[in-house]
């Protein structure tokens, strides 16, 4: 864009997660961008169940906002009401916008997702879980999907002689969204890791004691089995964040707090208005390529490109013909594949290589 040309569009982003990160470091050389996020740091949630078994994990999660936009400003506050062209925040400042990007994602109970606004304390909050989970023999994980699982997974490498039990509504893990194979495949792992899975029961009610906090207790499931355990997390419960929208956009959120948009992310009726991520109600295209580059065995990039010293975007051409771009997280000397979502699908040894990281 050529500034000669008259003032440079501002560009509103509302969330500074993975989306709105990477939406605001791609704008940032040719317009204004103003990211609002109430948090002091991005956080990758893709790591925040490592990290609570792994506190040594937690300062390669939480990476400050003050090094992202060369030119554009972050302002640290909540977005109260936003319309077509104008963001309000809660402070009361209000930004005049000519073109909006909703990128405000999702919610989901701890330890998966922390609603700390400062990385200090959501650090703490991860300690505290750890030192409350270190202390318990029997854990119970309510909800069997990604999170669920993954959760297990992490415990159970962690400290190998805890009794982990995993207890969903469901008659399957994951749910009917993925291949039967691939269900079939993790509760394989599952049991072989000493999972104890309680499938096609729910419980009577959810445990009495605090989520996260080391206390026993015994919950009854709607079959009359009792189930005693020292700590449980909820591992379910996904809510997307548009509340604030007002105006001529509130006609966008659905009932169920998702965002209409169209095929090019717009929300519907307005060119200059964009949703994306948890937030957007579509299913991603990308859910399938990306499938099908974690289990392919060759890969050609057509650019790689650093945001920070802990994240990247790369641009892969499967060799298939497809042409995809991913968020991709060095940690470890991995490569961590996820979607705007935060769940990630695999780790590609193959990529870090092929990267030179």
């Amino acid at each position: 864009m050529n500034q000669d040309q008259g003032p440079r569009p501002t560009v509103v982003v509302i969330g500074g997660g993975y989306g709105g990160v990477a939406v605001a470091r791609a704008l940032d050389a040719d317009v204004d961008v103003v990211l609002v996020e109430p948090k002091d740091s991005f956080v990758h949630n893709i790591g925040a169940l490592r990290a609570l078994v792994d506190p040594t994990f937690l300062p390669k999660i939480f990476l400050p906002y003050s090094a992202l936009l060369a030119q554009g400003r972050v302002v640290r506050d909540r977005a109260v009401e936003v319309d077509a062209h104008r963001v309000v925040l809660a402070s009361g400042e209000a930004i005049t916008a000519d073109y909006v990007v909703l990128a405000t994602g999702s919610t989901y109970p701890f330890p998966a997702k922390s609603n700390a606004h400062d990385a200090e304390d959501a650090m703490d909050n991860y300690r505290a879980a750890y030192s409350e989970l270190t202390h318990a023999d029997r854990v119970l994980l309510v909800g069997a999907g990604p999170v669920g699982i993954e959760l297990a997974g992490e415990i159970l490498s962690k400290w190998p002689d805890k009794h982990v039990t995993l207890l969903d509504l469901a008659d399957d893990v994951l749910g009917g969204n993925f291949r039967p194979d691939l269900r079939a495949e993790l509760r394989q792992q599952l049991v072989d890791l000493g999972v104890e899975l309680v499938l096609g029961v729910g419980l009577r009610q959810l445990p009495p004691t605090v989520s996260a906090e080391h206390a026993t207790f015994t919950v009854t499931t709607n079959s009359g089995r009792e189930i005693t355990a020292d700590i449980w997390f909820q591992c379910f419960g996904v809510t997307p964040v548009s509340d604030y929208l007002s105006g001529d956009l509130a006609v966008a959120r659905q009932p169920d707090g998702f965002v209409t948009v169209g095929p090019a992310l717009q929300v519907a009726g307005h060119d200059n208005v964009f949703a994306i991520g948890d937030c957007a109600a579509c299913e991603w295209p990308e859910k399938k390529a990306l499938g099908k580059l974690v289990r392919r065995k060759s890969f050609t990039f057509s650019g790689l490109r650093r945001s920070s010293k802990n994240m990247a975007l790369v641009f892969a051409d499967l060799d298939d013909g497809g042409d995809n771009a991913f968020v991709v997280v060095p940690a470890d000397g991995e490569l961590h594949i996820s979607l705007c979502g935060g769940f990630e699908l695999g780790v590609v040894d193959e990529l870090a290589c092929q990267c030179g990281v």
